[in-house]
């Protein structure tokens, strides 16, 4: 296992030579972790499917609920990737992956996206917070439902970073670097007009963005999501999903939002009527009515 750790950890230990993510590098080290924890007596040859089929039905969450079908798949993806390690030359540890064997299967639903009711009751929430807070976490928002910014990305955003809105093309630049893509490669994404107009009261600033695990929860919460579960990733598939309805242009939205369009077709699209995307997109006219302090 910390051999694996370190060849994944070197610059080109990724799918295709690429950087992993600090991200994905501590997804790895923690699964790593169970696999010794879990058969910490035997050799890597000596794990059979079964033991790890059986690893996987009796393994509970910490919260004391079983694996949903779709964390067994996640965990088994990890785990398969360390015994294709194991296979590789020149190693060859293991004659086949103990994991080829296991079959997953979960169930197909829809992407899950917020309302537009819903997102204007995020952003009226942020908006009125104090104004230490606000400018903190109204950026936030925007970034990721006018952006597409991962949750990780804008949490780590810097000012410097978002460029001036172009009156004509109708977007500010926003450059997510390569330190904090979870790709490990630079890229531009495209903040909308709505977006603009709500940073830009807080935008004569420089230096990190912020953001506040605690402030975030009691947003959600004074937004009417006290009690639900925060479905991951929502506000981003939320961007995805309209700016998907009003362009049309899936390879477009893969390259702003560092995907591959088979991963943006899979995971980020969910069908909304057009009228509904283009009153999305006009939200900040909305929130900034409806909140008197901006």
């Amino acid at each position: 296992v910390e051999q694996f750790l370190e060849a994944k950890s070197d610059p080109n230990g990724g799918k295709g030579n690429k950087q992993l993510s600090k991200k994905t590098l501590q997804e790895l080290k923690s699964v790593g972790g169970i696999i010794v924890d879990t058969w910490k007596y035997k050799r890597v040859n000596e794990v059979t499917a079964e033991m790890i089929t059986t690893y996987l039905n009796k393994t509970k969450t910490a919260k004391g609920k079983y694996f949903t079908n779709q964390k067994k798949l996640n965990r088994l993806t990890k785990i398969k990737q360390f015994f294709n390690y194991c296979a590789e030359k020149p190693r060859e540890w293991v004659k086949e992956n103990p994991c080829d064997g296991i079959t997953i299967t979960t169930e197909s639903k829809e992407v899950e996206i917020l309302t537009n009711s819903q997102v204007l009751a995020l952003l009226e929430a942020a908006m009125k917070e104090k104004q230490k807070v606000r400018q903190v976490m109204v950026p936030y928002l925007v970034l990721g439902l006018f952006a597409g910014l991962r949750p990780e990305e804008a949490q780590k955003m810097k000012w410097e970073w978002i460029a001036a809105f172009d009156e004509e093309k109708k977007t500010a630049q926003v450059k997510v670097p390569a330190e904090i893509s979870k790709i490990s490669e630079s890229r531009y994404a495209d903040l909308s007009e709505a977006g603009w107009n709500l940073i830009k009261p807080y935008i004569n600033q420089s230096g990190p963005i912020g953001w506040s695990r605690r402030a975030f929860r009691r947003i959600r919460g004074k937004a009417g999501f006290a009690g639900l579960e925060w479905p991951a990733d929502c506000i981003r598939h939320t961007y995805a999903s309209n700016w998907l309805a009003l362009h049309k242009k899936r390879s477009h939205l893969a390259e702003i939002m560092g995907n591959s369009p088979a991963i943006i077709r899979r995971h980020y699209k969910r069908a909304i009527p057009i009228k509904d995307a283009e009153t999305y997109f006009e939200i900040s006219l909305d929130i900034r009515m409806r909140v008197k302090s901006i």
